[in-house]
């Protein structure tokens, strides 16, 4: 039974992003999954009627349109390391900026959940 629910991935090139990104492909409770991406995914589970992909720079994230934000539930599987990612404020922007701008940009748009 499906129930129509639309989920949002960001970072589902990772490796526990493609894990969460595949369960919800799989899952019946989802009718949308999207994903926001840096680049396209090359992943063989995400061919998918399910999947609706949104390629963006993540600064611009508050420039996409509110539709893509109107989900019922979120996960946020966005990470790096110091090791790959010198640069203290990049590493900042990834690991605390881009996830909490999109826990209150979905909020706004009456998101149910962040994970």
């Amino acid at each position: 039974m499906k129930t129509g629910k639309k989920a949002l991935v960001i970072g589902a090139s990772g490796l526990v992003g493609h894990y969460v990104l595949n369960l919800l492909l799989q899952s019946p409770d989802y009718s949308e999954v999207h994903v926001l991406a840096r680049s396209p995914l090359v992943l063989p589970d995400s061919k998918s009627a399910k999947l609706q992909e949104t390629i963006l720079d993540f600064h611009k994230m508050r420039t996409l349109s509110d539709k893509i934000f109107q989900v019922d539930d979120v996960f946020s599987c966005l990470g790096t390391t110091t090791r790959k990612t010198l640069n203290l404020e990049i590493y900042r922007n990834i690991e605390i900026d881009y996830p909490v701008m999109l826990a209150e940009i979905t909020a706004e748009q009456g998101a149910k959940s962040f994970h």
